[in-house]
């Protein structure tokens, strides 16, 4: 496991690019790899312009601090920790899914109400838990394949959700609740196979 730091190369944004990452800081050596599932990602300062999030990226957990930040790209991406995103100063112009498959509990979400701009979210982790720590609006569907999702006294705001499977699922609420905004008469709400569902 290694934290890889963001700085942007010059010559290609994506994510895929080992060049455009740094092992242990924004000022460290050039990592000889891409992330890996195992490895925690950060944007500080230092990333600026944009990256490109390629078909196959992996993470463990996601910081993204810097105020000056584009996030793009329309590959599919797995993020096996939790996720972290400021208020202000990032570009979400990203327009793949992401799969959350951490297989532990303990993990958070928080965009601090910022817009997943995603085709959809799969939550597919056998084990694993995200607990959100802001609202949270998806572009596209929420999928909860295994795991659970806490969505305590946040809004987990998406166009459709989907939970039709056997397999051991859990939602559990404080005051929130889960807002669905597509104006399709049937389907928004997907639990026709509830077995294994708790909510």
């Amino acid at each position: 496991m290694a934290d890889l730091y963001w700085v942007y190369g010059g010559v290609s944004t994506n994510w895929s690019t080992a060049g455009n990452w740094r092992v242990g800081s924004s000022g460290g050596p050039v990592s000889g790899s891409a992330p890996t599932l195992s490895d925690n990602v950060f944007f500080d300062a230092a990333a600026t312009g944009t990256v490109t999030v390629t078909t196959g990226a992996v993470c463990n957990d996601i910081t993204i601090t810097s105020a000056s930040l584009t996030l793009a790209g329309s590959g599919a991406w797995s993020i096996y920790g939790s996720l972290s995103w400021p208020a202000t100063g990032l570009t979400r112009t990203y327009s793949g899914a992401i799969t959350f498959a951490a297989t532990s509990s303990g993990k958070t979400i928080n965009t601090n109400g910022n817009t997943l701009t995603t085709s959809n979210a799969t939550f597919n982790g056998v084990g694993g838990s995200w607990a959100l720590q802001s609202a949270l609006t998806m572009g596209g569907s929420c999928i909860l394949t295994n795991g659970t999702i806490s969505v305590g006294n946040y809004t987990l705001t998406c166009a459709i959700f989907s939970s039709s499977n056997s397999n051991t699922r859990v939602i559990t609420f404080g005051s929130g609740n889960i807002t669905i905004t597509s104006t399709a008469t049937a389907s928004v709400w997907t639990t026709g196979t509830a077995t294994g569902l708790t909510i």
